[in-house]
């Protein structure tokens, strides 16, 4: 087996501290930072999932552009933990109709990996398509720039796609592809599903598992021993009560 690629979601865009009354929620970019490190330092951490619209890394003053903050945590991230991923949801930040250019979101080609949903996703239980030649033009773009694009796939349909964009050489057969339940008419996350999944795409992609759900821990133990990666963060259960007991018990 490769060596397990692990991702922290630390944050979520709307997190509150009524919602996560035991969870110490970083104030600002700096205790976002010291968080971070903390996990990097004991090994085994390879990237970060970020959303850059996060109430604790934007700041909405008049007299502040709302991206400042998310650009001196990348900057931050890049000088003291050179070696780790940032993980960013592309096609989750475009529904925002947020004004923001590629050029802002990725400052540099170095160490970004970026989502894409390659057919349908939902949101707050509502379902969106995709337009499959965005996705392939967005890809073919991306590319130029050295970035290291990850499909998501949440349902049987999508895997189909993925198998068109790899049949196509529009991806490669071992990319690193996202499989997340992420609920609202997809798949129950479930150990179960998750294997059925695994068996509709080819052997030689990299699958990175996002442990949802109460039974995360289950489908964590089962994506590690098939080989697989895994994502994990608070914004994906809430039956622990924080990062540190998440991450602690993934590395036992």
């Amino acid at each position: 087996m490769s060596s397990l690629i692990l991702c922290l979601a630390p944050i979520k865009s709307d997190m509150v501290p009524e919602e996560y009354p035991f969870y110490k929620i970083p104030k600002n970019i700096q205790e976002l930072v010291v968080l971070i490190k903390y996990f990097y330092n004991l090994n085994g951490l390879t990237m970060v999932k970020i959303d850059p619209f996060a109430k604790i890394i934007t700041n909405f003053s008049e007299n502040k552009d709302p991206l400042i903050n998310y650009l001196e945590l990348i900057n931050l991230f890049s000088n003291e933990m050179p070696d780790l991923f940032i993980n960013i949801n592309y096609s989750e930040i475009i529904t925002l109709n947020q004004q923001i250019s590629d050029e802002k979101l990725f400052p540099s080609n170095k160490n970004f990996i970026i989502n894409l949903c390659i057919n349908t996703y939902y949101k707050n239980s509502k379902k969106y398509e995709v337009n499959i030649e965005d996705v392939i033009a967005k890809i073919k773009y991306f590319n130029k720039f050295g970035f290291i694009i990850s499909p998501v796939i949440c349902n049987y349909d999508d895997t189909k796609i993925l198998n068109i964009l790899i049949d196509k050489q529009i991806i490669s057969e071992y990319s690193l592809v996202l499989f997340e339940f992420s609920g609202g008419g997809n798949l129950e996350p479930t150990v179960e599903n998750y294997l059925t999944i695994k068996e509709k795409i080819p052997e030689n992609v990299n699958i990175i598992v996002a442990c949802e759900g109460p039974h995360w821990d289950k489908i964590a133990r089962s994506a590690i021993a098939n080989g697989d990666h895994i994502r994990i963060g608070l914004n994906d259960t809430l039956s622990v009560q924080s990062n540190e007991d998440l991450y602690k018990k993934i590395m036992g």
